[in-house]
């Protein structure tokens, strides 16, 4: 029987390396042929200027690629390298990762927390990853799991595995709020007024493996319903962490929200559609770019990321399809942006203090947004109860 067991687990081990994409840099004439690229579902990273691109890819579309109009080379996937390292050099060690949390220990913190201040937060999981980690969710209120008559926000980070930083820095958040409740006068105006949810890893399994894809090889932020190509606000045919993440928003309402990514340094705000390099508007235009201009603002060198005032439209960098910034917004009429913390994926973990005290204040500020502007309860003119 052992002999079975060991097999199945060889097996997929190797399905999950089996589904890896290399990754590579693409050359270009024109910004008009990434279209090309987005048409074929490429799955393009966060470089890009206006002659090349990185992105993930299999040995199939490296050959078709490599028979278009465009030059391709393979380029070393730095956050899998650094992944690799990390686990040989902590080998036989209390923490495998060094200072990251790997699920056991992400797992235990989150159980600390919620047992140690019981009054103010609320552990729960909203589902299971393909390998069958649980996906967690921290509520932070002054009354976790009452549907109070106040705004909802979360974050969520990690939905690409090998991308960390958030994964980190929100566990940083955690503990600034919960010790600083009762004590610090922003923290309790925040738990006290707000329903704060945080998600610290959407993508648990592809962290372990040092993995931007789930352990069936999808890219999470392109399994989301898509206004352009996949107009169908259904879980059916998604991943289970998609899945998970949908019914959970169903939930509740969320008003404002960010997903935290790495691999460069910027606010990104919809639309991610549907022509790569050109600017795609979305009616409330203008609210997005203020809520992205309070991150960047707060942030002692985002325009150093290359993009005007450290902030950038989806599409006019490069079109995703399926990105759950867009789902949100357009289904859920939730205001979510993706937050790129850093440009280095996989940073080393002796960064992560100085990256907290870099984000601490731009993640603070946007989460207070969520008060800004007109807000209040509509209710019915004869009864007086709230309409829903």
């Amino acid at each position: 029987m052992k002999k079975y067991i060991i097999i199945i687990l060889v097996l997929f081990t190797m399905g999950f390396s089996l589904s890896e994409k290399r990754m590579v840099e693409i050359t270009f004439n024109e910004l008009t042929q990434l279209q090309q690229l987005v048409d074929m579902g490429i799955d393009l990273d966060h470089h890009r200027t206006h002659t090349e691109v990185h992105a993930f890819v299999s040995d199939e579309e490296f050959q078709l690629i490599s028979q278009m109009n465009f030059g391709i080379r393979e380029i070393p996937n730095e956050a899998k390298l650094y992944f690799e390292a990390l686990k040989q050099n902590t080998m036989g060690s209390r923490n495998p990762m060094e200072d990251y949390h790997n699920y056991i220990e992400l797992t235990a913190f989150l159980q600390d927390i919620a047992d140690n201040y019981p009054d103010i937060t609320r552990l729960e999981s909203i589902g299971q990853s393909v390998q069958g980690r649980e996906l967690w969710v921290i509520e932070i209120s002054d009354n976790p799991g009452v549907n109070e008559i106040e705004p909802e926000f979360k974050y969520v980070a990690n939905m690409h595995g090998d991308e960390t930083v958030g994964r980190e820095l929100s566990l940083y958040l955690i503990e600034w709020l919960v010790e600083g409740y009762g004590s610090d006068p922003r923290a309790t105006d925040i738990i006290n007024n707000t329903d704060v949810f945080i998600m610290p890893t959407m993508n648990p399994d592809g962290f372990e493996s040092g993995s931007r894809y789930n352990a069936n090889g999808t890219d999470l932020n392109r399994d989301f319903p898509d206004q352009f190509s996949d107009p169908n606000n259904t879980t059916i045919g998604r991943e289970p962490e998609t899945r998970a993440v949908m019914d959970w928003t169903w939930d509740h309402h969320f008003v404002l929200s960010a997903n935290m990514h790495t691999g460069a340094l910027v606010a990104n705000y919809p639309y991610d559609g549907p022509s790569s390099g050109v600017y795609s508007a979305c009616p409330d235009d203008d609210l997005f770019i203020h809520i992205s201009l309070a991150y960047a603002d707060a942030h002692p060198n985002m325009e150093s990321g290359g993009f005007s005032n450290g902030i950038t439209n989806g599409a006019q960098w490069y079109a995703i399809s399926g990105g759950m910034q867009d789902w949100n917004y357009i289904w859920e009429g939730d205001f979510d942006i993706t937050i790129e913390q850093n440009e280095v994926k996989w940073p080393s973990s002796n960064q992560l203090a100085g990256l907290w005290e870099d984000h601490r204040e731009p993640m603070l500020v946007y989460l207070e947004e969520v008060h800004d502007g007109v807000r209040g309860i509509v209710i019915d003119a004869d009864s007086g109860e709230p309409l829903s």
